[in-house]
């Protein structure tokens, strides 16, 4: 990780843009405003880097799901799957009919 240096913006304006763009090719630069980071100084490879960083993260994380949901391809019929959870298939089956009988009466 890169380390921060936190500089007060009343320095940073004292010293000028080009001072705070030098100072930011060594290291990340945070002013502060009350002791309160208000920006965020950095130089381009290690922004350019870190979002690389983030989209291969994010991509590993989507692999990682795919693979998960493609494990998953089981499917269960009613009666599995309320066998299961001990839900009364009947029952279920009886609450389907009415809802539909009240879906075709609208």
């Amino acid at each position: 990780m890169t380390s921060t240096v936190n500089i007060p913006v009343s320095l940073a304006a004292r010293r000028g843009v080009s001072a705070l763009a030098e100072l930011s090719e060594e290291k990340r630069v945070a002013l502060t405003s009350h002791g309160r980071v208000v920006a965020v100084v950095d130089s381009p490879a290690r922004v350019d880097a870190e979002v690389r960083e983030v989209r291969d993260a994010a991509w590993a994380v989507v692999e990682a799901a795919a693979d998960l949901a493609s494990q998953r391809s089981r499917r269960y019929s009613l009666d599995e799957l309320c066998a299961k959870v001990g839900v009364d298939a009947g029952r279920v089956r009886e609450r389907a009919a009415q809802l539909r009988t009240q879906s075709d009466a609208r």
